[in-house]
């Protein structure tokens, strides 16, 4: 590590380590939208113990409410309660290395389910929930 700040690699990476730096504030399009504020409420009221049942309850209310694709483990409540299957490549923890700088995926024409769980953990305020769980994949 170099003992001056332009030395860094990428900048801001000692938030934590320095309290003199400032947080920015979140920029507009990471809000959530209120259609999925909703509907994380709904999620999670439903849903809450999902990954300790078995996956086919509720099957139909997760299909239409965090898109349930009927795979063997619900990870719904792992993963913000969007499904996880909703990705082309099938990643839970984490995006791919080619999405798009707008959050759209590069493999489908729709957007990231990575950059829609970043918005519902900021506006939770869960954001370290996205690094300290590792969410098994479903067989």
């Amino acid at each position: 590590m170099a003992p001056y700040k332009r030395f860094y690699l990428f900048e801001n990476l000692f938030q934590r380590q320095h309290p003199e730096v400032r947080f920015a504030k979140p920029v507009k399009e990471c809000e959530c939208t209120s259609r999925e504020k909703s509907n994380y409420r709904i999620c999670k009221l439903l849903f809450k113990n999902a990954n300790m049942k078995f996956a086919g309850e509720h099957y139909l209310a997760k299909k239409i409410f965090a898109g349930c694709r009927g795979c063997p483990y619900c990870r719904i409540p792992l993963m913000q309660f969007v499904c996880p299957e909703l990705c082309p490549k099938g990643l839970s923890n984490g995006p791919c290395g080619g999405t798009k700088v707008d959050g759209k995926c590069e493999v489908a024409d729709s957007e990231c389910i990575h950059s829609k769980r970043f918005r519902l953990a900021l506006w939770k305020n869960e954001l370290d929930s996205l690094e300290d769980r590792y969410i098994r994949a479903a067989v």
